[in-house]
């Protein structure tokens, strides 16, 4: 939720009927992305907005006790670095969590719930990806990752510009080692001129299949 929390729904029932929750101590504000691998759900809680400019937590949610109830882990957080939680992509059993601050993509292993590294999205040719959702590839090969423009059309916040990025576009990234490793291999702009001032912002990407 905006405001941090979490409602799960049985969407089976008329109406949908709330079943478990979680108050906003227990998921913080501002979630945006979330990805299932096995039987965890994974989830974000990221910045953008006055109350929490920058912020960056991933939780995983143990779903075996649904309907009856939900719990939540928290199993990454960067309230130490310049960082924004916001796109995920499940790659094999990992997640990929992007760093829309940081310009950067952390990988987790979902078995030990624990950080084995990272993809690092700065280039010569773009200084300021501001990497944004992601889908991947059919065939698991890549991920295709948006990548914010310089004058962003939401969530960013301008006291700190979490969300401005410097050439809009689609980032391209191949996964290696059963998505233990990404190797970034750069990207294609997108461009949208206005009175010589570039507004192409790119925030959702979708991979037909």
């Amino acid at each position: 939720l905006r405001g941090g929390g979490l409602l799960v729904f049985d969407v089976t029932t008329t109406p949908m009927k709330v079943v478990a929750t979680l108050n906003n101590n227990q998921i913080h504000p501002a979630g945006c992305g979330g990805i299932q691998v096995g039987e965890t759900m994974y989830i974000n809680s990221g910045g953008g907005w006055p109350v929490a400019p920058l912020s960056y937590d991933v939780y995983a949610l143990d779903l075996s006790n649904l309907p009856k109830s939900i719990s939540a882990r928290l199993v990454s957080q960067r309230d130490d670095r310049f960082a924004d939680s916001h796109g995920m992509a499940g790659v094999g059993r990992y997640v990929w969590s992007a760093d829309r601050a940081g310009n950067n993509i952390e990988i987790i292993d979902t078995l030990s719930n624990l950080s084995v590294g990272s993809v690092e999205l700065v280039t010569d040719a773009n200084k300021d990806p501001a990497p944004d959702l992601m889908d991947n590839a059919p065939d698991g090969q890549y991920v295709f990752v948006g990548l914010r423009g310089p004058n962003p059309l939401t969530g960013n916040d301008k006291t700190v510009n979490n969300a401005k990025g410097t050439i809009p576009g689609v980032g391209v990234i191949h996964v290696d080692v059963g998505g233990k490793v990404g190797h970034y291999k750069g990207q294609a702009a997108i461009t949208n001129m206005k009175d010589g001032k570039e507004t192409a912002d790119t925030h959702g990407v979708a991979v037909r299949k």
